[in-house]
C-alpha cells in the first residue's frame, strides 16, 4: 500500500441534472440534483457517457464552451466533467435517490501508483418524484485538488461504484503534470 494515500485528492463533485415531468420544469437548490424524468425503465448498468479533463467546472450539462485539457500544472486542481448513466435509485420519502462512489488512482508512465484514495467521492443525487424514475441527462464536476507531481506522463484511473446497484464504471485518462504554474507555489 502506498503510505502517501490520496491526501491531494481533495474533491467536490456538484451535481447538476434537468428535471421535467409533465412538460414541467421544477428547481431543484443547488446542493440537490435534478433530473429528466421519464417512464420507469428496466435498472440498467452503471456507465460513463463522457468524462474530459477540463480547464473549469462545467456551467450546465453538456456545457459546449468547455474546453478538453491534457495537461495540468502541478500547484493546479484537476477539473473532470462527468456524465453517468445506467444509475440505480431508490425512492424513499418521495425522493428517487443515487450514489456513486469514486475511487481514484493516479498512475506514472511506468505504472508505478502515486496516489490512490478509495471511496476518495460520494455523489449524492436526490430528485422530488413520486415515484421511482430513471435519472438521466446527469452530470457532475468533479475537482481534485493539486497533486503536486514531478513534471511527466501520467495516467488518472477513475472507478465510479454504483453504491444501490452492483455495476461499477471504469475510465482512465492520461494526461501531463506540468511544472507548477507559480514559483510561489508550496507543497501542502
Amino acid at each position: 500500500m502506498n503510505d502517501r494515500r490520496m491526501e491531494t485528492f481533495t474533491t467536490t463533485a456538484p451535481i447538476a441534472l434537468t428535471m421535467a415531468l409533465l412538460a414541467l420544469a421544477a428547481l431543484v437548490a443547488p446542493s440537490r440534483a435534478a433530473a429528466q424524468a421519464t417512464e420507469p425503465a428496466k435498472p440498467e448498468t452503471l456507465a460513463i457517457a463522457r468524462i474530459e479533463m477540463v480547464e473549469r467546472p462545467a456551467a450546465g450539462y453538456r456545457d459546449a464552451s468547455l474546453k478538453p485539457i491534457a495537461a495540468v500544472a502541478a500547484d493546479r486542481p484537476i477539473y473532470l466533467y462527468v456524465e453517468p448513466t445506467g444509475m440505480a435509485t431508490k425512492h424513499e420519502r418521495g425522493e428517487v435517490k443515487a450514489l456513486l462512489v469514486v475511487d481514484l488512482t493516479a498512475k506514472a508512465a511506468d505504472g508505478k501508483v502515486v496516489r490512490e484514495g478509495k471511496a476518495a467521492l460520494r455523489i449524492p443525487i436526490s430528485v422530488r418524484s413520486r415515484t421511482n424514475v430513471p435519472l438521466i441527462n446527469a452530470y457532475t464536476n468533479i475537482t481534485i485538488g493539486a497533486l503536486y507531481l514531478e513534471p511527466g506522463a501520467y495516467e488518472l484511473v477513475i472507478r465510479f461504484n454504483d453504491a444501490f446497484g452492483t455495476s461499477f464504471a471504469e475510465r482512465t485518462l492520461s494526461f501531463t503534470q506540468t511544472a507548477p504554474a507559480s514559483k510561489t507555489s508550496r507543497r501542502r
